[in-house]
């Protein structure tokens, strides 16, 4: 086993980062092979060290495409990290990599986090879902091991003892669909006299979400919302709903066309969150035109692309095959993991000098208070925690559908944590 060959120290007053922190995208986990990182950055000599290590997992099986992008904006991290770093005394962050799966078992997730412990890992960064979330939520949770999450998070990880251990750098699916509903209030400012649908697809989760949608529209509207199932566009286009909300990608891509076949037009349309969907492939994208949407914030500053390109070895120019070519929500991973690292080591910063390793509640209460910049999102925009580990203040934008079914985007909304 190699753990990081990559470290910094950073100076105890220092609490300098210039980017940060934010996705979108759910993943899980099986325990895999172990990577390095090369490259050592130390204090000076006379000075008293602290050692932390990050464990960073790197998503593998269906996510596997961005597990690069996942490593390389954590080294982009400890490069800037130690870049800005100087001598005295400091803490010194050692990163190691784990290749993580969706399939990983109970047993699996409990021998990684025991090995990590082990090691006196102070932190774990990486992707997780209700898939494996759970499986390594709970022995990273009796281990004392904060897990910083750089995708959504399905709100089951939300629930019990072990969900205070859980940072959440994206929003919540809850969250999101909050935002939705209030951004869909904006949009329609007669709400109460409209005759509002929400379509679900046929998955308990899809379900679940469709419900708890219907039911912010109601409270916060006054509006006649009916939830209608996958079974039921016939009734529902004769409804002739102002507007219908979509709650799953599954529901856009088989429903959309049934939706324009019984007479529902784009402008009807409010798809869900996190709906990133190209549909210029679609026979009946022109149908499209003027369907809107709210999803996460997905802005990345074009510098930060051209290092990530720089770091994968990729022309940082657009286009198949480049770092910029990728997908926004590709690229946002990178910008996570990259605002991962930063924010740990300032979570670290305070107890710089002891001759404790940095694990435990101390880190966590320190998480919990930290704040900074974010990469992803408005210049300015800040991360920090509640307490209970969701991202204070989450910023999405709007997207419209334009005929050829791409979408541009239409605005900025901000919604505060509930919690």
């Amino acid at each position: 086993m190699c753990h990081s060959q990559h470290t910094y120290a950073m100076p105890k007053k220092s609490l300098a980062f210039g980017i940060s922190f934010c996705v979108s995208l759910a993943a899980v986990w099986s325990i895999g092979s172990m990577f390095s990182a090369g490259g050592v950055f130390a204090a000076g000599r006379e000075a008293p060290i602290t050692v932390a290590r990050i464990a960073v997992f790197l998503p593998q099986g269906s996510l596997s495409f961005a597990a690069d992008y996942v490593r390389a904006g954590a080294e982009l991290a400890v490069d800037d990290l130690a870049a800005s770093s100087g001598t005295g005394s400091g803490v010194k962050v050692e990163l190691s990599y784990d290749a993580v799966s969706e399939n990983i078992s109970r047993a699996q997730a409990g021998a990684l986090v025991e090995r990590l412990a082990a090691q006196r890992t102070a932190a774990i960064v990486g992707l997780t879902s209700s898939f494996g979330g759970q499986e390594l939520l709970e022995p990273a949770a009796a281990k004392k091991i904060p897990l910083i999450a750089l995708g959504a998070t399905d709100d089951q990880l939300s629930i019990g003892p072990s969900s205070k251990w859980l940072f959440r750098l994206s929003s919540s699916q809850d969250q999101d669909i909050s935002a939705l509903a209030f951004d869909a209030i904006e949009q329609l400012p007669d709400a109460r006299s409209q005759n509002l649908a929400v379509l679900s697809s046929s998955d308990a989760e899809s379900s679940r979400a469709a419900a708890f949608l219907r039911l912010q529209l109601g409270a916060n509207s006054g509006a006649d919302v009916t939830l209608y199932g996958p079974n039921q566009i016939a009734q529902l286009a004769k409804a002739r709903p102002a507007k219908v909300f979509m709650v799953s990608l599954e529901t856009s891509l088989v429903m959309l066309p049934k939706l324009f076949a019984a007479g529902l037009t784009g402008r009807q349309i409010e798809l869900v969150q996190s709906n990133l969907a190209d549909y210029s492939a679609q026979s009946w994208a022109k149908n499209l035109a003027g369907a809107c949407g709210l999803l996460p914030s997905q802005e990345l500053a074009t510098s930060f692309v051209a290092r990530i390109a720089k770091r994968l070895a990729l022309p940082a120019e657009t286009g198949p095959g480049t770092a910029a070519g990728q997908s926004n929500a590709t690229l946002a991973l990178a910008a996570k993991s990259y605002d991962a690292i930063k924010l740990a080591a300032g979570a670290m910063q305070p107890n710089a000098g002891s001759q404790e390793f940095l694990t435990g509640t101390a880190l966590r209460l320190s998480l919990l208070g930290a704040s900074m910049p974010a990469s992803i999102g408005p210049k300015g925009n800040q991360i920090s925690f509640n307490a209970q580990g969701f991202q204070a203040t989450p910023d999405y934008q709007r997207v419209c559908y334009e005929p050829s079914g791409r979408y541009q985007n239409a605005g900025r909304y901000s919604l505060a944590a509930s919690g």
